[in-house]
C-alpha cells in the first residue's frame, strides 16, 4: 500500500529537519509548504501536528509552527535518561534477545563497518542514521516494549542525529568500536557487561555531543545552528 499525501510531507519535512536543511526557529508556513510540494494545506497540517507530537516542530498559536530548537539542558537531560535506560535495556536484551535477533544486530554492525570507514558527508549522515537505528534496535531485545515507548517518548533521536552527523571520523571510528564491545557482550550474554559497555558508550558520546554543542551553539539564544553537512 502506498503511503498517503499526508505521509510523504511528513516524511519530507522530517527529513529536511533531520539533515539540518531547516534549522532550530526557521518558520514553517502552510500556504509555503503546500505551494513548494504541490500539495494542500490538509496534508501539510496533519504533517506539522505529528512533527509536533515528536517534538520537532513547536506550535504557537500565535506565531504559527516552526522547527524546534534544542538548548544544552535539553541535551543533559537526553543523555541523563539514555544513561539509566539504554543500559539497563541493554542487561536485559543479553538474556532475553534470541540467537536470531542477535544475528539481526550484527548485520546491522556489519552495515555500519561500511558507513564508518567510508568518507564523505553523504556516509557520515548514513552512519549517524544507522547509530540510531542500532540504539534502537538493542532496546527492542530487550523485550519490554515498555522501556521502548517510554525511551521514544522522552528521548528525542532526532538531536542526537543531528549531532552525530558532524562527528569527527575519530570520533566514529571510536563510536563504532565501543558498538562492537556492546555487540559483544550481548552475543556473549553476559548482561553485567552489556549493561556497563552501553553506559561507557553513552557517557563518552555526551561528552563529544556536549563539546560539539558548545562549538556551534548561538550565543545569543542558547540553540544549536545547523550543523555542519
Amino acid at each position: 500500500m502506498g503511503h498517503s499525501v499526508a505521509d510523504r510531507t511528513y516524511e519530507h519535512l522530517r527529513g529536511a529537519i533531520l539533515a539540518g536543511d531547516l534549522s532550530g526557529g526557521s518558520p514553517l508556513r502552510e500556504e509555503r509548504i503546500a505551494a513548494d510540494l504541490g500539495v494542500s494545506r490538509t496534508p501539510v497540517r496533519e504533517a506539522l501536528r505529528r512533527l509536533g507530537a515528536e517534538g520537532l516542530v513547536v506550535i504557537d498559536t500565535n506565531r504559527g509552527a516552526q522547527v524546534s530548537s534544542w538548548t544544552e539542558r535539553d541535551l543533559d537531560e537526553i543523555y541523563g535518561i539514555r544513561a539509566l535506560l539504554e543500559p539497563y535495556g541493554a542487561r536485559l536484551a543479553a538474556s532475553q534477545a534470541s540467537d536470531q535477533e542477535l544475528e539481526e544486530l550484527v548485520q546491522l554492525y556489519k552495515s555500519m563497518e561500511h558507513a564508518v570507514r567510508s568518507q564523505g558527508p553523504e556516509t557520515t549522515m548514513e552512519s549517524a542514521r544507522l547509530t540510531l537505528v542500532f540504539h534502537k534496535l538493542v532496546l527492542a531485545l530487550s523485550g519490554s516494549t515498555r522501556l521502548v515507548s517510554t525511551v521514544a517518548s522522552i528521548v528525542a533521536f532526532p538531536v542526537l542525529y543531528r549531532a552525530q552527523a558532524s562527528y569527527s571520523s575519530s570520533r566514529l571510528l571510536q563510536g563504532h568500536a565501543e558498538h562492537g564491545m556492546i555487540v559483544q557482550a550481548l552475543l556473549d550474554r553476559d548482561p553485567a557487561l552489556a549493561e556497563a559497555t552501553m553506559r561507557h558508550h553513552i557517557l563518552a558520546a555526551r561528552a563529544e555531543d556536549r563539546r560539539l554543542f558548545k562549538l556551534h551553539a548561538d550565543p545569543a539564544h542558547g540553540s544549536v545552528d545547523p550543523l555542519p553537512r
